[in-house]
């Protein structure tokens, strides 16, 4: 092993100077080293305002070791650092300080890499620390294209001062970078790229920014059978925060794949940007989770993609919390060829929370193209949630399956506390459930479930089973919007409130579809609109004992405040409506078409209004009671063998 030591100070440049040579520059250190286990150290330091230090150690070989340190306590002082090394098992040290100030830069240079394969088992090592000045520049560049090496390591730390950046590079298995930067308009950029045929692990990547207006990109990928395992962590710790990650694994055993960006914003926040995409077989756990915490301006927000395209893809998971007027959208696909040896997609979950004045858009989608004998074992699991506290928040969920196989067991949910809030959930698939709650005045709910476009653009009715639909409402001059289509629906409103408004449509392929409106004596001046345009079929109850006792197209409406207003429309045969009110000038008007019909209306208040049509169809019946005074009641049926009793 050999040492060797070198030292520079500002004296030299002054004896340098007596003789006629430069006094603003250091003498520049370079050394070249061959063999294995070497040693190389150099140390400058001076204190000219426009002092020079420029130090360059190569070395060639396995497990040697190069340390630099430069040290000027001068504004406007100049440090260059150069470390060159080729083989396995080296290791570069840079310390670098120079006084905090315009004009005063340091620069980092380390280059690691293996010329041969048989260099590859072993990690180099790589850190840099940067103090003061301005304008700093790390930049490590660990590995090659073609030739990868396993366990590299490289840490960059800027502190005290303002533009610095620090750039990772490396192309490895087992990698980890790591970043630290504090002061004002950081950048730090790490690309890590794992594309070896028999990896141990993959590449690990984290930053951490603590001051304003800093920036940083994450980007890593791997590929032949490398395992994924992709992994970031980025904390900024200030204002104007921005970071970007982008992860890809196109290996078959592509799975975990990591992304966690924190940050805490001042005034006008932070920008988050994850995408995450997996295109290997079998590809599983794909995460991104967002904690943003501040006061957001309008144009901030978070956005998480994430996209598996391979057979047997599952686990999407997306976390985002916001505080303070920010946006998120998420945005999750698997796209899989189903095949009676192969699986499609399953499983993909989203959740946010946010407070006041935030706006929350989630995307799910499974693309899958089936071609499992005609069966419909399709992909299925969906799960998104958004909850909002404050005001005048926005959701919209969007769950849906535009290929062939419909997907199952979509849940969606929207919970939004106190007033002027929208929330919108869309859904295309059986078995799905999608939930609104809010609380507080004047917001709008919107639940549209099996209403698709086909490819031409024009609109198609659903062809799906069993989904769900409730809206829950509190406050006045709300407003609701179900809309179903697809056998076996079951839509359930709930208001509480004056002027409360429902409308509820299941359209004409929702055969034996159920819907329930309750308003109750808190509501008054409150609106119930529902139509049912499908025809009754005996099928499945799917556990629902509403549905094992009213085997065709039912409506509900109970009101209990006063001036309530129910209007129910219901096409086709053997259709079914109840309707109780309760309170002083209620109003129902129900019609019918077809036959087999039955409507049963219940109004004991004062100055109560019935109006009921039936037509075009036989066996229809109508029984009206109420029971105090100032009510008024119009029965009109055309057909045969019909029937109608009022009571008053």
């Amino acid at each position: 092993m050999k040492k060797l030591i070198l030292a520079s100070a500002s004296a030299l440049a002054l004896m340098a100077a007596a003789s006629g040579a430069s006094a603003q520059s250091l003498p520049t250190q370079t050394l070249t080293q061959t063999g294995n286990s070497n040693d190389a150290s150099v140390t400058q330091a001076g204190t000219a305002a426009s002092l020079k230090a420029d130090s360059l150690l190569n070395q060639n070989g396995n497990k040697n070791k190069a340390a630099i340190t430069q040290t000027v306590n001068a504004v406007g002082a100049k440090l260059v650092s150069t470390v060159q090394q080729t083989g396995g098992g080296n290791g570069a040290t840079v310390n670098q300080t120079a006084a905090t100030g315009a004009g005063a830069d340091a620069k980092v240079s380390i280059v690691q890499f293996s010329l041969t394969s048989a260099n590859t088992g072993a990690g180099n090592t790589a850190e840099a620390t940067q103090s003061g000045g301005a304008g700093n520049n790390i930049a490590i560049n660990q590995g090659s294209e073609l030739v990868g090496k396993n366990g590299n390591f490289a840490s960059a730390t800027q502190s005290g001062g303002a533009s610095n950046s620090a750039t990772i590079n490396q192309y490895a298995t087992d990698a980890y970078a790591t970043t630290s930067q504090t002061g004002t308009g950081n950048v730090s950029t790490i690309t890590q790229s794992d594309s070896l045929a028999n990896p141990t692990d993959d590449p690990n990547a984290v930053v951490i920014q603590s001051g304003t207006s800093n920036e940083s990109t994450v980007s890593q990928t791997s590929s032949d059978v490398s395992s994924g395992n992709l992994d970031v962590t980025v904390k900024q710790l200030g204002n104007f925060g921005s970071s970007k990650i982008e992860q890809s694994a196109s290996g078959v055993n592509a799975k975990d794949l990591k992304a966690e960006v924190t940050q805490r914003a001042g005034s006008d926040g932070a920008r988050s940007d994850i995408k995450q995409t997996a295109s290997g077989k079998d590809t599983n756990s794909l995460t991104a989770k967002v904690d943003q915490s501040g006061t957001f301006g309008a144009a901030d927000f978070s956005k998480i993609v994430q996209e598996a395209s391979s057979d047997g893809s599952t686990q999407l998971k997306a976390e985002v919390e916001q505080t303070g007027g920010a946006k998120s959208t998420v945005t999750q696909k698997i796209s899989a060829t189903q095949t009676p040896n192969n699986q499609g997609g399953d499983e993909m979950t989203a959740t946010v929370k946010q407070t006041a004045g935030n706006a929350s858009k989630i995307t799910q989608s499974m693309n899958e193209n089936l071609t499992q004998n005609g069966g419909w074992n399709s992909p299925q699991k969906y799960t998104a949630a958004v909850e909002q506290t404050g005001s005048a928040n926005s959701a919209t969920i969007s769950q849906d399956d535009s290929l062939k196989g419909r997907d199952q067991y979509l849940t969606a949910r929207i919970n939004q506390a106190r007033s002027g809030n929208t929330a919108e959930v869309a859904q295309t698939g059986s078995s799905s459930n999608g939930s609104i709650w809010q609380m507080g005045a004047d917001n709008k709910g919107t639940i549209i479930q099996n209403y698709s476009v086909d490819v031409g653009g024009a609109r198609t009715d659903g062809d799906t089973n069993g989904n769900t639909s409730w809206l829950h409402q509190t406050g006045s001059n709300n407003e609701g919007v179900i809309t179903q289509s697809g056998n076996n629906g079951l839509a359930i409103g709930l208001q509480s409130g004056n002027g409360g408004k429902v409308f509820m449509d299941q359209l004409s392929v929702a055969k034996s579809a159920y819907a329930k409106v309750e308003q109750t004596s808190a509501s008054r001046d409150g609106y119930a609109q529902i139509t049912q345009t499908g025809t009754w079929s005996a099928g499945p109850t799917y556990g629902d004992p509403r549905r094992e006792t009213v085997l065709k197209n039912a409506v509900e409406v109970t009101q209990s405040g006063s001036n309530n207003r129910a209007e129910v429309e219901q096409g086709g045969v053997d259709n079914y409506t109840k309707i109780t009110q309760s309170g002083a000038g209620a109003k129902s008007d129900v019609t019918q078409t077809g036959t087999g019909g039955i409507v049963l209306v219940d109004q004991t208040a004062a100055n109560t209004v019935s109006v009921v049509s039936q037509g075009g169809g036989a066996d229809n019946s109508v029984n009206v009671s109420q029971t105090l005074a100032g009510a008024y009641s119009s029965v009109t049926q055309s057909g045969s063998t019909n029937m109608a009793v009022i009571k008053q």
